[in-house]
């Protein structure tokens, strides 16, 4: 099984999300993190408008978007996962969660920058914001 079946996998479990999204999502964003010179910038630039297309979904199906992180999370010396959380509330208060975790992956394929902040740091993430057509 490829690294990418078990994101499909994984992707399942994801509401209402489509197995293959997540899979598609998480490669290509690993794509970008291998680029030498990726900045959280550029991680959040290639992120935000596949979050927001998530976001759109949810409140298309009567959800109201709440909060949520992006995370680039070191598993050991030699790995790192790459997670999204969001939460949003029913017509009837209750939140939801909607989140995936993608499977270890070799810190040798990030970018050189990032592999040494996330050394540092562990944990690199970022808020993950409304789109500005549902902040109204």
């Amino acid at each position: 099984m490829s690294k990418f079946d078990v994101l499909k996998e994984i992707g399942k479990n994801v509401l209402d999300e489509k197995a293959e999204d997540v899979a598609l999502f998480f490669k290509e964003l690993i794509r970008e993190l291998f680029r030498p010179n990726s900045t959280i910038d550029d991680i959040k630039s290639y992120v935000n408008p596949h979050i927001d297309k998530i976001i759109r979904e949810q409140t298309q199906q009567g959800l109201i978007y709440s909060a949520g992180k992006f995370r680039i999370t070191k598993v050991d010396e030699e790995h790192f996962a790459l997670a999204y959380e969001m939460y949003f509330v029913d017509k009837n208060g209750k939140y939801r969660q909607v989140s995936n975790l993608s499977p270890a992956m070799e810190v040798r394929n990030l970018s050189v920058n990032l592999q040494k902040d996330l050394m540092v740091h562990r944990i690199i993430s970022f808020e993950i914001d409304e789109p500005k057509e549902l902040s109204i």
